[in-house]
């Protein structure tokens, strides 16, 4: 991701001069899912010993999983000289994230 400075409003093409130019607490994430489940039981009975109840999840993935970022680019840009200016680039974050089988089961009484 590049942040395009002349949409944001400052033109930056000739230079700049005693200024700050800051890109921060950007991210850019890339996940990838092989498997993914969720389960949910919820049980309710009339009897005083209660109700009982089960999940079960059997997932096989045999393939490769792959997450991948890039060409990502978070940063500034000037064209032409820059003179006593601060540009910054902090806080950001690129991440790629894979997983090959993921499941999330609840059971709950009423």
């Amino acid at each position: 991701m590049r942040l395009d400075l002349e949409r944001c409003g400052a033109t930056l093409a000739a230079g700049a001069g005693h200024g700050v130019i800051g890109i921060g607490a950007n991210s850019v994430s890339a996940q990838a899912y092989g498997n993914s489940a969720t389960n949910a039981l919820t049980l309710s009975s009339l009897h005083a010993a209660g109700a009982s109840g089960a999940i079960g999840n059997s997932q096989t993935h045999t393939g490769a999983v792959t997450a991948l970022a890039a060409a990502a680019s978070i940063g500034t840009a000037v064209m032409g000289g820059v003179s006593a200016c601060t540009l910054r680039a902090s806080g950001n974050q690129v991440t790629a994230g894979a997983v090959g089988n993921s499941a999330v089961s609840t059971i709950a009484a009423k």
